[in-house]
Parts: structure tokens; sequence; C-alpha cells
């Protein structure tokens, strides 16, 4: 749970958000009941208005400001590879992909649990 003191509710994001279509609900959005059940839900209620305002062309309230100190590290940010991650192929990342012998030799070595009672496929005999 993250400290609810003095002066940190200008940096939870409305319901609302700048890009379109995009609706926050949640305990840490803008709400009065800080981290707990209550604020979830009051959230979700909070955000369902703004869809009905918006989905009726009903305005909506003003979205909060971005606060300075917050933009300034976005704006310096550097993003990291993640951590752990080897290879660029879709496997690396936990997405679907054929698994090849370069895949299946990669997992005997670093996971060889995921090949377990994986069936070996004997040659098929050569006719004579």
């Amino acid at each position: 749970m993250y400290a609810a003191i003095p002066g940190r509710n200008k940096y939870r994001p409305s319901q609302e958000s700048p890009v379109s279509n995009f609706v926050m609900a949640g305990d840490w959005t803008s709400q009065k009941f800080l981290g707990s059940m209550e604020g979830a839900i009051l959230g979700g209620k909070l955000a369902a208005e703004v869809i009905v305002d918006l989905s009726t062309g009903k305005p909506t309230k003003p979205l909060k400001p971005i606060q300075a100190d917050i933009a300034e590290k976005a704006a310096a940010y550097e993003p990291k590879p993640p951590a752990g991650v080897k290879g660029e192929g879709a496997i690396a990342f936990g997405g679907g992909a054929v698994l090849t012998d370069a895949g299946r030799a990669y997992l005997k070595e670093f996971d060889s649990v995921q090949l377990d009672g994986e069936a070996t496929v004997a040659p098929e005999p050569i006719a004579a």
C-alpha cells in the first residue's frame, strides 16, 4: 500500500485520460477513499460515469493537470530492456510462437521442466 500522506492526491489521475477511449478505474485513481475496497468501487463507478457521459455527448469533469515533476521525470526516462529476457522472438516475451529446434535447445538448457512429458518421436525406418 502506498503512503496516504497529505499532498499525494494531486498525483492520482482522474478517471478520464487524454488518450481517446481510455478510462481508468481503481483505488489509485482520484476519488475520496484512499487505498481501499471502497476506493476501488468508487473509482469504478466514476469511470462508468465518464464512459456514459462520453457516449451520450455530455461534458465530463476536467482532467487533472500532470504535475511538473512527473512530466520532467517522464521526459528524462530511458527505457531499459526487461530483466531476464534473452532473445528477441515472441517466445522470449511469452508470446505465441512455434517451438523450433533452437527454442527447444534453449528450453532444455534453461527451463527443461517445460519439456517434461514431451513425447520423443522415433525416426521412421528406412525402407530397403
